[in-house]
């Protein structure tokens, strides 16, 4: 989504970009939908890989190893919180009009979000799959 804007602006610096929301309403809401993925929200795709994740250190792992995934978490989350804020909210730094997001973006889109949240309500087939190739990969040591 970022390499939309910067198709479009032809820039990577942050400031320019604020104040995004009162020109590309529909950008604007995509990304908060993919920022809450990437924050772990429930019913989110990531939220059930970070859940598998905290289970795995929490029965596999020491204290040190959970607190350290914990706030490598929340870290993960604020800056991406903050991220969408400065991009997103603001005043505009220049008076510029951009056109909203074009279906061709749009369709391109639309499949990974869908996915996003359809892994996030019912990850058992793609995690079926996932353990059946881990299991015929596993090696059996000889102590």
């Amino acid at each position: 989504m970022i390499g939309m804007l910067y198709d479009r602006f032809k820039t990577k610096v942050i400031t320019y970009y604020s104040g995004i929301v009162y020109t590309m309403p529909l950008y604007s809401g995509l990304l908060f939908l993919f920022v809450l993925g990437n924050i772990s929200m429930p019913s989110t795709a990531n939220f059930v890989g970070e859940f598998l994740i905290l289970m795995s250190a929490f029965s596999h792992c020491n204290v040190f190893c959970l607190v350290a995934v914990a706030i490598s978490i929340f870290i993960c989350s604020f800056y991406s919180l903050y991220l969408y804020n400065r991009i997103i909210f603001g005043i505009p730094m220049r008076a510029r009009f951009s056109n909203d997001i074009t279906l061709l973006e749009f369709y391109t889109l639309l499949p990974i979000l869908c996915l996003l949240f359809i892994i996030g309500t019912y990850p058992k087939p793609f995690i079926d799959v996932i353990y059946s190739y881990s299991s015929l990969l596993s090696v059996q040591y000889i102590t």
